[in-house]
């Protein structure tokens, strides 16, 4: 995140160069979770989710090795998911 800019552009910032992704609709916030809060950093993992369907394959940057796409059900099935993760996904 950038301070100063909103959200959303800062949203599609990350979207683009971390997958090649452009996105035109704002998405909902579902979850924001507090999870480092010190006096040198605070981050916070905000959770998005969107309605709007990609045609496109995601390039990757340089940060990444491999992407996979999965359904709901194969989400919620992934050994070692994320908590927080399985509560998104059982709320949608």
């Amino acid at each position: 995140m950038n301070p100063g800019i909103p959200l959303f552009e800062n949203l599609q910032r990350e979207l683009r160069e971390e997958l090649g992704f452009e996105i035109k609709k704002q998405p909902k916030l579902l979850f924001a979770q507090d999870i480092i809060h010190d006096n040198e950093k605070h981050i916070v993992r905000l959770t998005f989710g969107s309605e709007e369907v990609f045609d496109i394959s995601p390039v990757l940057s340089e940060e990444h090795s491999e992407f996979i796409w999965l359904d709901k059900q194969k989400a919620l099935a992934l050994p070692g998911l994320d908590p927080l993760i399985k509560t998104v996904l059982g709320s949608l």
